[in-house]
C-alpha cells in the first residue's frame, strides 16, 4: 500500500485555493502543456498479480483516452470517446458504461487526465485543509468539480506543489491514483509511476512509463477512441438461429446445464449481475488452470480470483468459444444444493453481451439468440436500461418514489432497498416499520415497480445502516424473485428488457419465524427467530440445529429447499431440533407475518 494511504488531519489554516491551484498550474507545466494535442504512452502494467506492457493514447485537449494492457495471451482495454466510458475485458466483449453516474465520473476522470486544472473557470474550488502523511509530507486536499461532472479530490504536495493523488467516488467504491516519479518532459512535468488504488477492493495497479511521445500537431481520428466490437465466436446447431434449453428455479436462481471444454454438464446459474465465474472444483474438474489474481467485492466480502481460458462453453446446442473465466474459490453456503451436485459457476455479462436470453418461467424454459445476428424485436413492453459497471440499471419505483434498479437474475434474496437511497428519497421509515430479521435488516412489503410495471405488495429487505452497502447509485437491486414475474428477454446491444407481466400470486415470504443457514455437516443451525412468529411462540431459539424437517433429514434440503418451505402455505412444519445434548421436535404452525404496507 501507499504511504499516502496513512493520513492524519492537520490543524493549519489552509492558504486560499486560488493560491494553491496557481502553485500547481505553474509546478506541472501547464503552459507547455497546453501547447500538446496528444500523449502517446507506452509502459508496463502490474496488477491482478499479473504483469505485461501497456500502450496509452490520450488526447491533452479534452482527456479523450484509450488503453490496452497484456500479460502474454491475456488482453483487456478501456477508454473513453467523450461521450461514455468503456471497457473490453479479457474474454473480448465490449462493455459501454453510458449511465447518467458513469458519464459523470468519465467526465471527471477526463478533465484530470486532460489537467483541467490548467483552464481558468473549467471547474470550482474547495478546500478540505492540510494533511499529513506518515513520511511527513504536507499535503493540501482541494476538491474540484469539473463541469459536467463529479467531485474529485486533489491531494497537492505543499512542497514540490505537484500532484500527490486524484480520489473519486464510484458506486461501490473508491478510485485512488497516486502519482510519483515525476519527471520534466517537453517542457511539462509528467509522473513516470501511477498506482491506482481500490480501497474497498485491497486491490492495487502500478503503471509505469518507459515512453512519453508529446505531439503538438497530430491529432488521431476519432475513431482512435471509440470502443473495439465484440468478439463472438459463437456456433449455433446447423440452420438453427435460437437454442431453448430447460432450467430450474432453485432459490429463485435460474440454474442451466452447462458444459466447460467439453466436460460435465455442470449446473451454472444465469446472472445478469455479474461475471463468467467458474468455482475452484468446476476448474480443476475441468481441467483448467488459472493465473493472476484479481481481488472481488460481493456483499462486503473480498475474493481473490484468477482467470483461465475456456476453449468452449456449451448451452445445449450453443457453443461459446474463446472465452476467459473468473476462477473464484466460493464458500460452501454460496454452491451448496443440498444433495444435488454444488453450483458449477455463472454466466454473466460476457454471456448476456453475446446473446439475447429470454427466461420463461411458465415452462422453465431459456432462450438464446445471438446478438451478432439479425434477429426480432422481443415480444412484450421494452424497458430500456443503462450501465454503470457490469449490471444492467433501469428505470423503478420503491414505495412510490423513483430511482434506477439494477437488474440481476442471479440474485436469490427479495428486492433489496439501498439504505443510501432510502434516506435520501424518504422510504427509510415505511422500509423499517416492517420485520426485523436479524443482521440488521428489516423486511417490508411494499409496492415495487419497474418500467410501467408495478407490483403493489412486493417483498423488500433493507439496512438502515448506510455502510451495510456500498452502493450509491442505485435505489434497489430487482432480484430474480422480482422478476420471475414476468416472461423477459434481456437484449443488451438494444439496450433493453422486453417484460410480459405474468398472472402471479405475491411473492411468498417466511411464514414460520425460522431463519437458518445450512451447514456443511448437512444440518442447519438457526441464525434468528424473528419476535412474536408462530417460531417464538413455540419457543425455538437461535443456535438451535436442526436435524429433521417433517421427518426427512436435514441432509435432504438446500437452503433454498429451506426458504421454500418456510414460505409455503402448508399449514405447519415439523422441525426435529438439537438443542445441547436433547432432541425435540417441535411443530411450528405458519402464517403470513407480513402485510402491504
Amino acid at each position: 500500500m501507499c504511504a499516502a494511504a496513512v493520513r492524519s488531519a492537520h490543524a493549519a489554516v489552509p492558504e486560499p485555493v486560488s493560491e494553491t491551484i496557481d502553485a500547481l498550474r505553474s509546478a506541472s507545466g501547464c503552459s507547455a502543456w497546453r501547447r500538446l494535442q496528444t500523449v502517446a504512452i507506452t509502459g508496463s502494467h502490474q496488477g491482478d498479480n499479473l504483469n505485461g506492457p501497456y500502450e496509452l493514447l490520450i488526447d491533452a485537449r479534452d482527456g479523450r483516452y484509450v488503453m490496452r494492457w497484456h500479460s502474454g495471451d491475456l488482453t483487456s482495454g478501456e477508454g473513453y470517446d467523450g461521450a461514455a466510458p468503456w471497457e473490453r475485458d479479457f474474454s473480448a466483449t465490449r462493455h459501454v458504461m453510458d449511465a447518467p453516474s458513469a458519464v459523470a465520473i468519465a467526465k471527471t476522470q477526463a478533465w484530470v487526465r486532460a489537467r483541467g486544472w490548467c483552464d481558468e473557470g473549467s471547474a470550482q474550488y474547495t478546500t478540505e485543509g492540510t494533511e499529513q502523511l506518515a513520511n511527513g509530507t504536507t499535503l493540501e486536499a482541494v476538491v474540484a468539480r469539473p463541469a459536467g461532472g463529479d467531485p474529485v479530490k486533489l491531494s497537492i504536495d505543499q512542497t514540490t506543489h505537484l500532484l500527490e493523488s486524484s480520489s473519486v467516488r464510484y458506486d461501490e467504491n473508491h478510485l485512488v491514483q497516486y502519482y510519483s516519479d515525476w519527471r520534466s518532459v517537453a517542457g511539462t512535468m509528467v509522473p513516470y509511476v501511477t498506482s491506482i488504488v481500490d480501497p474497498e477492493d485491497n486491490d492495487m495497479e502500478v503503471r509505469k512509463i518507459e515512453g512519453f511521445v508529446a505531439q503538438e500537431s497530430f491529432t488521431p481520428d476519432a475513431s482512435a477512441y471509440a470502443p473495439p466490437p465484440t468478439a463472438f465466436g459463437i456456433t449455433m446447431p446447423p440452420g438453427s438461429t435460437t437454442v431453448t434449453v430447460p432450467y430450474v428455479m432453485e432459490g429463485y436462481k435460474p440454474i442451466v446445464d452447462v458444459t466447460i471444454d467439453g466436460k460435465g454438464p455442470f449446473p451454472f446459474v444465469v446472472d445478469a449481475g455479474g461475471h463468467f465465474i467458474v468455482t475452484a472444483a468446476t476448474a480443476q474438474r475441468a481441467g483448467l488452470r488459472g493465473r493472476g489474481s484479481i481481488s472481488s467485492t460481493n456483499q462486503n466480502t473480498v475474493a481473490h480470483v484468477g482467470f483461465a481460458h475456456v476453449r468452449s462453453i456449451g448451452i445445449g446446442g450453443a457453443v461459446l468459444r474463446g472465452e476467459v473465466a473468473e476462477i473464484n474459490p466460493y464458500s460452501f453456503a454460496k454452491l451448496e444444493r443440498g444433495p444435488r451436485p454444488p453450483k458449477a459457476g455463472w454466466l454473466g455479462l460476457e454471456f448476456f453481451e453475446r446473446f439475447a436470453v429470454t427466461l420463461d418461467p411458465r415452462r422453465h424454459r431459456m432462450t438464446l439468440r445471438p446478438l451478432d445476428a439479425a434477429r426480432p424485436t422481443p415480444s412484450g413492453t421494452k424497458v430500456p436500461f443503462v450501465f454503470d459497471a457490469d449490471s444492467p440499471l433501469a428505470s423503478c419505483s420503491v414505495a412510490g418514489k423513483t430511482g434506477l434498479c439494477m437488474l440481476d437474475t442471479g440474485n436469490a434474496a427479495p428486492v433489496i432497498v439501498a439504505s443510501r437511497w432510502a434516506m435520501r428519497v424518504g422510504v427509510a421509515s415505511i422500509l423499517q416499520r416492517g420485520l426485523f430479521v436479524g443482521s440488521g435488516t428489516y423486511v417490508a412489503r411494499v409496492p415495487v415497480g419497474v418500467g410501467p410495471f408495478v407490483r403493489a405488495c412486493e417483498v423488500t429487505m433493507y439496512e438502515p445502516d448506510p455502510d451495510a452497502e456500498l452502493y450509491t447509485v442505485e435505489a434497489a437491486i430487482l432480484s430474480e424473485a422480482f422478476i420471475d414475474g414476468f416472461v423477459s428477454t434481456f437484449d443488451y446491444a438494444r439496450r433493453g428488457v422486453w417484460l410480459e407481466p405474468l398472472q402471479r400470486s405475491r411473492t411468498p415470504y417466511n411464514r414460520s419465524g425460522v431463519i437458518a443457514a445450512k451447514q456443511s455437516g448437512g444440518e442447519f443451525v438457526i441464525r434468528h427467530v424473528i419476535a412474536k412468529s408462530p417460531a417464538a411462540a413455540a419457543g425455538l431459539q437461535a443456535g438451535d440445529v436442526i436435524t429433521s424437517i417433517d421427518g426427512v433429514s436435514s441432509e435432504r434440503f438446500s437452503g433454498a429447499d429451506f426458504t421454500r418451505l418456510n414460505a409455503s402455505h402448508k399449514g405447519s412444519i415439523a422441525f426435529s431440533i438439537l438443542r445441547g445434548s436433547s432432541t425435540q421436535r417441535v411443530v411450528v404452525p405458519t402464517r403470513d407475518l407480513i402485510a402491504c404496507a
